[in-house]
């Protein structure tokens, strides 16, 4: 008959705790002296405290499945060459995704003459300020 194997202590054959239950144990020595306070207090506070537990849950779940179930944004296709894989010719492995980039802005717009287009805004050194005339000085200060 084999021999009997031989007792395995107790220490090494239970599994050591695991994160969440290292957690879960810090986490009950934090909500411990709430615990403690909450049980002092009534019935009605208990069932109430409870309720906006299951409802801010609730919520919470709420939230979470409207980020997760809503359809993706539709996106433009990008403009310009993209970043792609190449190989060791650099050639590149997949196709190059992107329409052409729009031209660059034209050039200031010029009158049939060359010079400078007249946007009617002023600022030229041919305004004259009619005004001068009109004005007097009555010792009030403000210059108007």
């Amino acid at each position: 008959a084999p021999a009997p194997a031989a007792p395995v202590a107790a220490a090494a054959a239970a599994p050591s705790p695991g994160v969440l239950t290292r957690a879960a144990e810090m986490l009950a020595k934090l909500i411990e002296p709430f615990a403690v306070q909450l049980g002092k207090l009534p019935r009605s506070v208990h069932q109430t405290a409870g309720w906006i537990a299951v409802l801010t849950l609730f919520n919470a779940g709420a939230v979470w499945a409207y980020v997760m179930l809503k359809s993706a944004p539709a996106y433009d296709e990008p403009i310009g060459k993209q970043p792609t894989l190449v190989d060791e010719h650099g050639k590149p492995v997949v196709p190059v995704v992107g329409k052409e980039p729009p031209p660059p802005p034209k050039a200031e717009a010029k009158d049939d003459h060359g010079g400078k287009k007249d946007d009617g805004h002023g600022g030229g050194a041919a305004k004259k300020d009619d005004h001068k005339a009109a004005k007097k000085d009555d010792g009030h200060g403000g210059g108007h």
